[in-house]
């Protein structure tokens, strides 16, 4: 038996313009000093400026393609890379080692 107390889950909450979890996160992260009803309408104006351009795009694709490209990439193999190569600016490795001419 586990000596842990029980884990609720959190619901899932989501805007109430569009019902999406994606809007509503990307809302409470630009919230400040717990001032929600102007961080919606930042968030709802920039959405609407993006779609003037063009009528027939999703606002929650440029939503969630916005998100994914400023999301972390986690490469395989990066870890390892970084601790095997020299931390020099570019122009340190073409310059000729002291005593090597």
């Amino acid at each position: 038996m586990s000596r842990r107390r029980k884990v609720y889950k959190k619901e899932e909450r989501v805007d109430s313009r569009y019902g999406s979890p994606a809007v509503e996160r990307l809302i409470t992260t630009v919230m400040k000093r717990g001032k929600k009803s102007l961080a919606e309408r930042i968030v709802y104006m920039a959405i609407d400026k993006s779609r003037e351009g063009s009528d027939s795009v999703d606002p929650l694709e440029v939503v969630n393609k916005a998100i994914e490209n400023v999301r972390p990439r986690n490469l395989p193999g990066t870890a390892r890379s970084h601790a095997r190569a020299p931390n020099f600016p570019g122009d340190a490795l073409d310059r000729p080692i002291r005593g090597q001419s």
